[in-house]
């Protein structure tokens, strides 16, 4: 069992994702969004999403704001993310917030 209490995430690894509009932030995260990949347990508040996600079998707590159609996305971990997880964790985000999307043609 995890003990997350114990668990200090000390390692912070920041990107931003560009979505091509027309994007909205609050109205792809607020639902919440209840991804299969993140925690249950995610908030959303002032534009913020809190929120947490494995990548691999690292657990990452993850903060998201956007501006516009740019998503600035923090993960923190106990443990530093090798390159191969970073790119996991970009493409995860990604997929989630819809990046790849028609969102033209579904408006």
């Amino acid at each position: 069992m995890l003990n997350l209490r114990a668990m200090q995430l000390r390692h912070e690894y920041a990107f931003t994702v560009t979505i091509p509009e027309p994007f909205d932030f609050p109205l792809t995260v607020s639902k919440p969004a209840g991804w299969p990949w993140s925690t249950r347990k995610e908030i959303f508040d002032d534009g913020t999403l809190w929120t947490g996600v494995r990548v691999g079998d690292i657990p990452s707590g993850l903060v998201m704001a956007a501006h516009k159609n740019r998503v600035r996305v923090r993960a923190f971990t106990a443990a530093l993310l090798a390159k191969e997880a970073k790119c996991d964790l970009r493409d995860i985000v990604r997929a989630g917030l819809g990046a790849d999307e028609d969102l033209a043609g579904f408006y």
